[in-house]
């Protein structure tokens, strides 16, 4: 049976898909199959190798329970590893409670989101907020299967975003937070430094760059005093979808994908997009209705940068400049970045993209707090990090690869610039990954849970252990 993700650009065939009903079913089906490779597929919605193999694929979609518990004062939820994040918020609301971050997308499956870092905005990755993980791996110098914990030091900051390599993660167990209202209102600024500077009054904003008319449109957020939603909070829900996770991407789909017309797509940013933000004031409503969105109504492709705050600007900027000469062959860049780029040997691969590609997305800026682990893309230091998203609607894909290639390569030594682990990578990782100072001390890890290389694949073994096959 062939196994494909949501954005159709991962397709393989597993010898064996294993749907286990319990945590003890599943032990039982890998100690008598003993497959060579197992790897687990989430809910797909991820644009990275990371579930591919050919031999053991395992599906957690009936491990889904949630459990709300008291401890030492503190409310906790104890989380099946197949449960849907949308799920798991439903649940939690009804205890008056909430997850500590909540991302873009409730459709992942909580292993799946944590194990790649997965972030909203303002806030740490969910990663960040793990307290234990049950996990199916091998004893060291055992042929057997068994269920462990992992709850503390070292061995938990590597677990908490880990991508698979240390096992199968069955049992998540998380703090929750009282579920509180949040506040959402838009402006518009011409400048970078404007639409940042808005942070300091709204924690939790993102903000987009709207390609064509190179403006940035702040969506506000602040957590809100109020004790009750807007009267019309309902009503704002309406509008944006049908005005954003409706209407803005058929635009998208009719200009850029059927029509594949620049004219067109110049013409829906400047002009048509910006007349729907709302512009009258804030609205208030529940933390999950507001920091999420309906991203997966229609197919697409994610890459997603990371760089440290104090870079984002000048990254900003560059990656502004490099879509229009993309899109129009207008060359911005210095003299200086010139002869960077003809050091790294990426002068050819610039010049190649000289009218080549219109992007046809906003470019979305999210704020991560550093990460207590090892290898999720915000993990480090007490620093700052901000995301940079470019998503495409158009296929084949080939052109905005090549974009997307050199953005990642030039950015990643120009900036320090790493990738999120489940959107988009490049074959052309090394730039990026010498990018974690932990990564050795997480391989060590990884090497003690699974002395085997059983929870590996070819992806991992080229990004994590720069082992090429």
């Amino acid at each position: 049976m062939q196994v494909e993700n949501f954005g159709r650009n991962v397709r393989f065939e597993p010898r064996t898909i294993c749907i286990p009903g319990s945590v003890s079913e599943l032990i039982e089906t890998i100690n008598r199959e003993k497959p060579e490779h197992i790897r687990v597929i989430a809910s797909g919605h991820a644009w990275s190798p990371l579930i591919e193999t050919d031999d053991f694929l395992v599906d957690l979609k009936f491990l889904n329970q949630v459990e709300v518990f008291e401890e030492h004062g503190e409310t906790l939820v104890r989380i099946g590893g197949g449960c849907q994040i949308k799920h798991l918020i439903e649940i939690l609301n009804q205890s008056g409670v909430t997850l500590p971050s909540i991302g873009l997308i409730t459709e992942q499956r909580i292993a799946g989101a944590i194990s790649t870092g997965t972030h909203g905005s303002g806030k740490h990755s969910l990663s960040h907020y793990v307290r234990s993980l049950s996990i199916v791996c091998y004893e060291e110098e055992s042929e057997e299967a068994v269920l462990k914990t992992i709850d503390a030091g070292p061995e938990l900051q590597a677990a908490r975003c880990s991508l698979g390599c240390l096992g199968i993660i069955v049992e998540v167990v998380m703090p929750c937070i009282p579920q509180y209202l949040v506040a959402e209102g838009w402006t518009v600024h011409e400048k970078f430094e404007d639409a940042f500077q808005r942070e300091a009054i709204s924690p939790l904003q993102q903000f987009f760059l709207l390609p064509h008319s190179w403006k940035y449109y702040c969506q506000e957020r602040v957590v809100s005093q109020r004790t009750s939603r807007s009267t019309f909070a309902w009503l704002y829900s309406i509008y944006w979808w049908l005005c954003f996770d409706l209407g803005m991407h058929l635009g998208i789909l009719l200009s850029a994908r059927w029509c594949r017309s620049k004219t067109l797509v110049r013409f829906l940013f400047r002009r048509v997009v910006p007349i729907f933000v709302p512009r009258w004031g804030a609205t208030t409503d529940r933390s999950d209705r507001i920091l999420t969105m309906e991203h997966e109504l229609f197919r697409h492709l994610e890459l997603e940068l990371f760089v440290l705050g104090e870079s984002l600007s000048a990254a900003a900027d560059y990656v502004k400049r490099v879509l229009r000469f993309a899109d129009s062959g207008t060359d911005t860049l210095t003299d200086d970045e010139k002869r960077q780029l003809e050091e790294w040997g990426l002068d050819v691969a610039y010049q190649s993209l000289r009218e080549s590609y219109t992007h046809h997305y906003p470019i979305c800026f999210r704020k991560i707090k550093a990460d207590e682990t090892m290898i999720s893309m915000s993990s480090g230091s007490e620093v700052t990090w901000y995301s940079l998203s470019l998503i495409t609607y158009v296929e084949p894909r080939g052109r905005f690869y090549d974009l997307a290639t050199f953005l990642t390569r030039s950015m990643a030594r120009m900036y320090g610039a790493r990738i999120h682990w489940g959107k988009w990578f490049p074959k052309e990782h090394v730039e990026v990954i010498s990018n974690y100072p932990r990564l050795e001390e997480f391989r060590t890890v990884a090497q003690k849970y699974d002395p085997r290389e059983v929870f590996r694949n070819e992806f991992i073994d080229r990004v994590i252990f720069d082992n090429e096959q």
